[in-house]
């Protein structure tokens, strides 16, 4: 019975600990897909043409700090590991369109619009935590 326990940890660990890496690293390959994208940006030095919105570069911005919001409160290091970058990759996207928008009043507003529902969901986490 004790080894039976045992072993059924050891394999629930196990699992746990490859679906977790996998986790890892397919959220990385995600948030390194604008890249390219952005790299052309800033050569062109417009967003004309792009592939990628400026509305999923925020909403990925806005994933990862929730993200990493979750890892403080429930000590996970996978989550700190890749959302703690991730966010400041996010950031840097969504500056990069700021920076070379055809559009450049429309974004302002969203991208004020994630950071002041980023701050509600900061003070939020502060008075609930």
């Amino acid at each position: 019975s004790d080894l039976e326990e045992t072993f059924a940890k050891i394999n629930e660990n196990g699992l746990r600990g490859v679906i977790s890496s996998l986790a890892v690293a397919s959220t990385c390959v995600l948030m390194t897909t604008p890249i390219p994208e952005v790299w052309k940006i800033i050569q062109r030095g417009s967003t004309a043409g792009s592939t990628v919105g400026f509305v999923s570069v925020l909403a990925m911005l806005l994933n990862n700090a929730v993200g990493f919001s979750y890892g403080i409160i429930s000590e996970n290091n996978e989550m700190l590991i890749v959302n703690g970058p991730g966010s400041l990759l996010c950031l840097f996207y969504a500056l990069i369109f700021l920076r070379y928008s055809e559009t450049p009043k429309e974004h302002r507003r969203q991208f004020l619009l994630a950071i002041l529902t980023l701050g509600m969901y900061v003070v939020g986490l502060d008075y609930y935590g």
